[in-house]
């Protein structure tokens, strides 16, 4: 049992290392500190498991959950605070995303299979869409290009958000923005 107890115990203590190094909103003193926690904590498992002193085994176990949580609150404040900050409106309910309008739908990347066949990436500046067509500039042939959206594979991407969309659920959306 004692074994099993430093056993989870090591595994949240690389989750706290793992969660404080993942986000864009940590700060050096938490990757620091995180750091020499688990390593500290690696250290007394070996000297408890060497000596069956087991109860510093099961408060270091502890407080590596009550860090766990902590790391999933600070990541969902900053989250938050993030989105507040940018104006963006995110609402999901089951399938349905609505942003806000300051979401910018002329900036849209995607793989384009064309009439041959061959596949390519594409970045794209949106002049103008519709059911069939996709026309704008594209920054990989360098020109004002037409695509068919038929011929999109595997959705379109907008830049701005990073939000992969079905390519006809891309021009509804782009449809009934008004641009």
């Amino acid at each position: 049992m004692d074994v099993i107890i430093s056993i989870i115990g090591a595994i949240l203590s690389f989750y706290i290392v793992r969660y404080s190094y993942s986000g864009r909103y940590s700060e050096k003193i938490v990757k620091i500190s995180s750091l020499c926690y688990s390593f500290s904590f690696f250290i007394i498992s070996l000297i408890s498991l060497i000596f069956d002193d087991y109860p510093i085994l099961y408060f270091f176990c502890f407080l590596n959950v009550c860090l766990l949580i902590a790391g999933y609150s600070y990541k969902e404040k900053a989250a938050n605070k993030k989105q507040s900050e940018s104006g963006e409106v995110s609402t999901t309910s089951d399938k349905l995303r609505v942003f806000s309008s300051k979401v910018n739908l002329k900036e849209i990347a995607f793989e384009y299979e064309d009439a041959v066949g061959k596949q390519s990436y594409r970045t794209i500046d949106v002049k103008e869409c519709d059911l069939i067509y996709i026309t704008g500039y594209c920054h990989t042939a360098k020109a004002l290009r037409t695509f068919r959206v038929d011929r999109v594979i595997d959705g379109v991407i907008i830049r701005e958000t990073g939000e992969l969309l079905k390519s006809y659920e891309y021009v509804n959306r782009y449809k009934k923005s008004g641009r």
